[in-house]
Protein backbone atom coordinates (compact mmCIF):
# COMPACT_ATOMS: atom_id res chain seq x y z
CA UNK A 1 0.00 0.00 0.00
CA UNK A 2 1.40 3.28 -1.27
CA UNK A 3 1.68 5.96 1.28
CA UNK A 4 -1.01 7.88 -0.54
CA UNK A 5 -3.08 5.75 -0.25
CA UNK A 6 -2.30 5.22 3.38
CA UNK A 7 -3.40 8.38 4.23
CA UNK A 8 -6.33 8.80 2.15
CA UNK A 9 -7.78 5.49 4.12
CA UNK A 10 -6.90 6.99 7.33
CA UNK A 11 -8.39 10.16 6.47
CA UNK A 12 -11.66 8.41 5.40
CA UNK A 13 -11.69 6.40 8.89
CA UNK A 14 -11.36 9.66 10.91
CA UNK A 15 -14.21 11.28 8.63
CA UNK A 16 -16.48 8.12 9.48
CA UNK A 17 -15.91 7.95 12.90
CA UNK A 18 -16.92 11.78 13.32
CA UNK A 19 -19.98 11.63 11.13
CA UNK A 20 -21.06 8.88 13.90
CA UNK A 21 -19.85 11.43 16.93
CA UNK A 22 -21.28 14.34 15.16
CA UNK A 23 -24.79 12.12 15.03
CA UNK A 24 -25.34 10.31 18.12
CA UNK A 25 -22.54 12.00 20.64
CA UNK A 26 -24.37 11.70 23.10
CA UNK A 27 -25.19 7.84 22.57
CA UNK A 28 -22.15 6.05 23.28
CA UNK A 29 -23.25 3.05 21.81
CA UNK A 30 -21.49 -0.46 20.78
CA UNK A 31 -21.19 0.80 17.04
CA UNK A 32 -18.86 4.09 17.82
CA UNK A 33 -17.14 2.08 20.01
CA UNK A 34 -16.27 -0.45 17.38
CA UNK A 35 -15.27 2.20 15.40
CA UNK A 36 -13.04 3.45 17.79
CA UNK A 37 -11.48 -0.11 18.16
CA UNK A 38 -11.30 -0.57 14.58
CA UNK A 39 -9.34 2.98 14.11
CA UNK A 40 -6.91 2.36 16.88
CA UNK A 41 -6.50 -1.23 15.62
CA UNK A 42 -5.92 0.16 12.11
CA UNK A 43 -3.62 3.35 13.13
CA UNK A 44 -0.84 0.60 15.22
CA UNK A 45 -0.27 -0.68 12.01
CA UNK A 46 2.08 2.26 11.02
CA UNK A 47 4.39 3.30 13.31
CA UNK A 48 5.79 6.43 12.56
CA UNK A 49 9.09 7.33 14.80
CA UNK A 50 9.87 10.19 16.38
CA UNK A 51 13.77 10.67 15.22
CA UNK A 52 13.83 12.76 12.50
CA UNK A 53 10.29 12.40 10.81
CA UNK A 54 11.15 8.90 9.27
CA UNK A 55 7.98 6.85 8.54
CA UNK A 56 8.30 2.82 8.70
CA UNK A 57 5.69 0.46 8.63
CA UNK A 58 5.52 -2.33 11.11
CA UNK A 59 8.18 -4.50 9.19
CA UNK A 60 10.65 -1.75 9.48
CA UNK A 61 10.44 -0.88 5.48
CA UNK A 62 10.90 3.43 4.78
CA UNK A 63 7.62 4.52 3.05
CA UNK A 64 8.92 7.96 2.76
CA UNK A 65 12.43 9.59 1.05
CA UNK A 66 13.01 11.89 4.94
CA UNK A 67 15.90 10.14 6.63
CA UNK A 68 15.86 13.32 9.11
CA UNK A 69 14.32 16.05 10.25
CA UNK A 70 14.87 18.61 12.96
CA UNK A 71 13.63 22.01 13.96
CA UNK A 72 15.38 23.66 16.87
CA UNK A 73 16.78 27.15 18.82
CA UNK A 74 20.13 27.66 19.93
CA UNK A 75 22.62 30.79 19.57
CA UNK A 76 24.69 31.55 16.93
CA UNK A 77 28.39 31.18 18.53
CA UNK A 78 27.09 27.98 19.80
CA UNK A 79 28.71 24.61 17.92
CA UNK A 80 26.37 21.62 17.77
CA UNK A 81 25.43 18.80 14.99
CA UNK A 82 23.47 15.89 14.17
CA UNK A 83 25.08 12.38 13.10
CA UNK A 84 22.92 11.12 10.41
CA UNK A 85 23.18 6.92 10.51
CA UNK A 86 24.02 5.59 6.69
CA UNK A 87 25.46 2.75 5.12
CA UNK A 88 28.72 2.64 4.15
CA UNK A 89 28.20 0.75 0.78
CA UNK A 90 26.44 4.24 -0.83
CA UNK A 91 24.13 6.83 -0.24
CA UNK A 92 22.94 9.85 -2.00
CA UNK A 93 20.86 13.05 0.12
CA UNK A 94 20.02 16.04 -0.47
CA UNK A 95 20.28 18.23 2.90
CA UNK A 96 18.87 21.77 3.33
CA UNK A 97 19.79 23.47 6.58
CA UNK A 98 19.23 27.04 7.93
CA UNK A 99 19.90 29.20 11.04
CA UNK A 100 19.23 32.78 11.61
CA UNK A 101 18.82 35.76 14.26
CA UNK A 102 15.82 37.77 13.90
CA UNK A 103 17.10 40.32 11.76
CA UNK A 104 20.07 41.23 9.33
CA UNK A 105 21.69 39.41 6.56
CA UNK A 106 25.05 38.95 8.34
CA UNK A 107 23.18 37.08 11.17
CA UNK A 108 21.75 34.17 8.66
CA UNK A 109 23.69 31.26 7.35
CA UNK A 110 21.85 28.58 5.21
CA UNK A 111 23.19 25.55 2.81
CA UNK A 112 21.60 23.65 0.47
CA UNK A 113 23.41 20.61 -1.39
CA UNK A 114 23.64 17.30 -2.37
CA UNK A 115 25.92 14.64 -1.62
CA UNK A 116 27.12 11.27 -2.16
CA UNK A 117 29.53 8.84 -1.50
CA UNK A 118 31.30 5.52 0.05
CA UNK A 119 32.72 4.60 3.26
CA UNK A 120 33.97 8.68 4.62
CA UNK A 121 34.07 10.18 1.23
CA UNK A 122 31.52 13.09 0.90
CA UNK A 123 30.97 14.08 -2.48
CA UNK A 124 29.10 17.72 -2.99
CA UNK A 125 27.28 18.48 -5.66
CA UNK A 126 24.93 21.83 -6.53
CA UNK A 127 26.25 23.20 -3.51
CA UNK A 128 24.86 26.41 -2.39
CA UNK A 129 25.78 28.23 1.03
CA UNK A 130 25.67 31.33 2.50
CA UNK A 131 28.05 31.94 5.64
CA UNK A 132 29.12 34.84 7.60
CA UNK A 133 31.69 35.34 10.85
CA UNK A 134 28.85 36.79 13.15
CA UNK A 135 26.53 33.98 12.15
CA UNK A 136 28.94 30.82 11.68
CA UNK A 137 28.70 27.89 8.61
CA UNK A 138 27.45 24.91 7.87
CA UNK A 139 29.98 21.61 7.63
CA UNK A 140 29.06 18.04 6.46
CA UNK A 141 31.62 15.45 6.91
CA UNK A 142 31.85 11.63 6.90
CA UNK A 143 33.93 11.37 10.45
CA UNK A 144 32.76 7.33 9.94
CA UNK A 145 31.77 4.95 7.05
CA UNK A 146 28.43 4.29 9.03
CA UNK A 147 27.92 8.24 9.78
CA UNK A 148 27.44 11.65 8.20
CA UNK A 149 27.75 14.30 10.51
CA UNK A 150 26.22 18.27 9.94
CA UNK A 151 27.28 20.51 12.23
CA UNK A 152 26.50 24.21 12.60
CA UNK A 153 30.29 26.04 13.18
CA UNK A 154 29.76 28.68 15.18
CA UNK A 155 29.53 32.64 14.54
CA UNK A 156 30.74 35.23 16.74
CA UNK A 157 27.49 36.64 17.62
CA UNK A 158 25.78 35.39 20.90
CA UNK A 159 22.09 35.97 19.73
CA UNK A 160 19.84 33.58 19.99
CA UNK A 161 18.45 31.51 16.74
CA UNK A 162 16.33 29.11 15.07
CA UNK A 163 17.43 26.03 12.74
CA UNK A 164 16.54 23.42 10.74
CA UNK A 165 17.99 20.46 8.83
CA UNK A 166 16.19 18.49 6.70
CA UNK A 167 17.65 15.68 4.80
CA UNK A 168 16.13 13.49 2.25
CA UNK A 169 17.31 10.62 -0.23
CA UNK A 170 18.23 7.05 0.03
CA UNK A 171 21.10 5.88 2.12
CA UNK A 172 19.91 2.17 2.26
CA UNK A 173 19.93 1.90 6.12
Amino acid sequence: MSLATTVATAIEKVNDLMDLVKGQYNKWDGEVKAKIAELESWVQTINIKNDGGVIKDLDGKRLNNVIFNVRGYSELDKEFFYDIPRSASGYVMKITCGMAHWSGSQYGVAREVFIHGYDTDVVAKLDSSTSSDEAGSWEITAPDSSTIRIKHVAGTYAGGAAFFINVIGENNV
